[in-house]
């Protein structure tokens, strides 16, 4: 007869019957080989050696705990954890235990409380995730977590962007300078992985997000007209802060370009065109950013619009005597401003002054005349006098034969009397119509003419009265007759060489009445 065991059944066989014979039976649940004790310490998300134990029993089944304390309480299920052995997982740090329970057909056994597993956590960065700089400048920034920590970081690569370190670095500060080769925001990122000085356990790679602006691109290319004479008066501006480098090409029709480098933030050239055509300075700019990042060079056309040629031309002479009139005449152009206000391309001016007119030609671009002078002289006054006044109304003037009579003419530059004579003084002796023309500054004037009558020596006349004496208030006719005088002026004595002569008693009459 033998006997053996398989499982939970034991088998005999003997030479009695010749047969096998299956008697069933149940082992008690034991566990023989237990978690092991050691304590072990790991950094989070690291790989611990796993837990097992060795048991015996029929139909056995195993639960895994975990546990705050090194006697098995305040112990959790630890879900899904079913087998003879398990490997304990250190995604939550901190100090753990573990047991199973092993359950057969007949009875549970608890296994022992393994050895401590110290989970320990690794630094978590805490500078920030992204950073924004312009195109030349540092990232600068400096690594921090939330404990003592050393740092390894490195870039991925970006063609668009130079500057960046492509190898792993170790210092707690990324400070390289980046260089944006295009016109739009690059970003370049970097893999950061802290450890702690004090755990010795890595973190969590970080990806930090550096993006660079772009390199300097000019805002204002437009081109640009002016007028000769004017100033550029262009604000160089980019998308960036820049500093500018830029130069004019040559035009040998204009004069005021700057044709070495200038590195002013503007362009003020004034610039003359010398032709009567429109004519073009190209100038080259070039935008330069922080750290060396230098935009593309760009070109600006300035247009610069000729001037339009003005002058006067006066129709006869500037000067003239009052009452007259000259025309002036501008250049041809396409408007006209008069310093009168007159917008017509000629005026008719009577009054004396400085004249000067603004033309404006179809390019909008205007020029100012020099002045023309234009001076309007007066008529003089020419007034005569006589030496022998008239001694009755009127521009009569009777002498004796034999007398003279003086004309002199009021002041003037020059003098033409009706005889020839060009004196301010004539003297005359015979009878006629006399006047002067004086002129002064160019200007003439005439005077009113006076008639010079020469009479022949009166002849002795008898005197006669109506009466030899009258009465207070009466009337005395007073004749003369056989004298060849004319005409008769009376006049009383009183016996001596005093002569009264009557108002009144003049002009032709041969006698008089008188009334004392």
């Amino acid at each position: 007869t033998s006997v053996f065991v398989q499982g939970s059944n034991i088998f005999v066989t003997g030479s009695k019957s010749n047969s096998l014979e299956i008697i069933s039976f149940s082992l008690s649940t034991s566990i023989t080989t237990q978690p092991s004790p050691s304590s072990q310490i790991v950094c989070q998300g690291g790989s611990v050696n796993p837990l097992f134990v060795t048991a015996t029993g029929s139909n056995l089944t195993y639960q895994w705990y975990s546990s705050l304390n090194s006697n098995g309480s305040s112990s959790t299920q630890i879900i899904g954890a079913s087998s003879s052995s398990y490997i304990p997982s250190t995604a939550i740090q901190g100090i753990l235990y573990y047991y199973v329970v092993v359950t057969g057909s007949i009875g549970s056994v608890t296994s022992n409380v393994s050895g401590p597993i110290t989970v320990n956590p690794g630094p978590s960065m805490t500078s920030p995730s992204s950073v924004t700089i312009s195109c030349g400048a540092s990232v600068n920034l400096t690594l921090t977590s939330s404990m003592p920590s050393t740092y390894s970081w490195m870039a991925s690569h970006n063609p668009n962007v130079f500057g960046e370190n492509l190898t792993p670095q170790s210092s707690n500060l990324i400070n390289n300078i980046l260089i944006n080769t295009t016109n739009n925001i690059e970003s370049v990122v970097y893999s950061v992985i802290p450890t702690s000085t004090i755990t010795g356990c890595a973190g969590n790679s970080q990806v930090v997000v550096v993006s660079v602006g772009p390199k300097p691109l000019m805002n204002n290319t437009t081109a640009k007209s002016i007028c000769g004479g004017e100033n550029v008066n262009l604000l160089l501006t980019s998308n960036v802060a820049s500093t500018y480098s830029w130069v004019a090409t040559n035009n040998s029709s204009i004069t005021g370009e700057s044709t070495t480098n200038q590195t002013t933030g503007s362009i003020n050239d004034i610039l003359v065109n010398t032709t009567s055509f429109v004519q073009s300075v190209i100038y080259t700019v070039i935008p330069y950013g922080t750290g060396g990042c230098v935009g593309n060079s760009q070109t600006v056309t300035i247009a610069v619009n000729p001037l339009p040629s003005v002058a006067i031309t006066p129709i006869g002479p500037t000067t003239f005597c009052q009452g007259g009139s000259i025309v002036l005449i501008a250049s041809s152009s396409s408007s006209y401003l008069w310093s009168t206000g007159a917008s017509s391309q000629s005026i008719d001016v009577s009054a004396s002054g400085n004249y000067s007119v603004t033309v404006t030609n179809s390019y909008g671009c205007s020029a100012t005349s020099a002045t023309t002078g234009v001076t309007v002289n007066p008529i003089p006054t020419v007034g005569v006098t006589s030496s022998i006044p008239p001694l009755h109304p009127g521009n009569t003037i009777y002498i004796c034969q034999g007398q003279s009579v003086t004309f002199t003419a009021s002041p003037n530059n020059s003098y033409l009397w009706s005889n020839g004579a060009t004196s301010q003084n004539i003297v005359v002796s015979s009878s006629g119509t006399y006047y002067v023309t004086g002129t002064t500054q160019g200007c003439s004037a005439t005077s009113n003419p006076l008639s010079v009558i020469v009479s022949p020596g009166p002849t002795d006349s008898a005197i006669s009265a109506s009466a030899s004496s009258v009465c207070l208030g009466q009337s005395v006719t007073i004749s003369t007759s056989g004298g060849n005088g004319s005409p008769y002026y009376w006049a009383s004595t009183d016996g001596g060489n005093n002569w009264n002569v009557f108002a009144g008693a003049y002009g032709g009459q041969s006698s008089f009445i008188f009334t004392p």
